[in-house]
């Protein structure tokens, strides 16, 4: 696995057209005359998760963090992520939107899983990384010697995750992996793998089983 000092490597184009979850951005037959839709698209233009959503469909690393954190850091204070206060919009898509209030819920759920089983010495690994927010925002005090591993398609997410590990700075020895979900090819094994943002932006069931019975 390559050291956190050197960095991710960066993707060449063929693999980057293999990104899933977001950089997609294509509207049906129709749907730029429908009033609703442009309403809609006129509304998600005014916040930076909106624009991000329209230009690619989907979430990468950065907006799944603020997605995330948006209840600890957004949610008080009623601001989006330029400091402007949230929109109509945004404020039900980070408030009362099913799966984004999911995807929140999910996070404090895993969080608190890992947690009760995080023992000295242990290998954990996230796939795909995102920010590490499930990981690196434990606590490690009471488990020395844990071992980290980001594993994450994208290059500028691997970047994002390891800004995020320098910033949070938690007791623990990280290394990057850019790699395919479905084309690990290692041996490593980990004892714990949390894994969100993925299967959620795969139709074919058969490749979500692939997927699972890989790792």
């Amino acid at each position: 696995m390559p050291d956190l000092r050197a960095g991710p490597a960066i993707l060449d184009s063929e693999i980057c057209m293999n990104i899933i979850s977001h950089g997609h951005n294509t509207l049906s037959q129709g749907e730029e005359s429908d009033p609703e839709v442009v309403r809609l698209r006129r509304e998600l233009a005014e916040f930076p998760l909106g624009r991000f959503l329209l230009e690619n469909l989907g979430l990468n690393g950065h907006w799944t963090s603020y997605v995330l954190l948006y209840p600890d850091k957004g949610r008080a204070t009623a601001t989006s992520s330029d400091g402007q206060p949230v929109t109509e919009l945004e404020s039900w898509l980070m408030d009362r939107c099913p799966i984004l209030r999911a995807t929140q819920e999910r996070f404090r759920i895993f969080r608190g899983l890992t947690q009760s089983r995080l023992r000295p010495g242990m290998s954990l690994a996230a796939l795909p990384a995102g920010l590490m927010d499930d990981l690196l925002t434990l606590d490690y005090t009471q488990t020395p010697g844990v071992t980290l591993t980001a594993v994450d398609l994208d290059p500028e997410t691997l970047g994002e995750a390891e800004q995020n590990f320098r910033q949070l700075n938690p007791p623990v020895d990280v290394t990057f992996e850019q790699k395919d979900a479905w084309q690990l090819c290692t041996e490593q094994r980990w004892d714990l793998l949390t894994s969100n943002g993925l299967n959620i932006y795969v139709d074919d069931d058969g490749r979500c089983t692939d997927f699972y019975r890989s790792v």
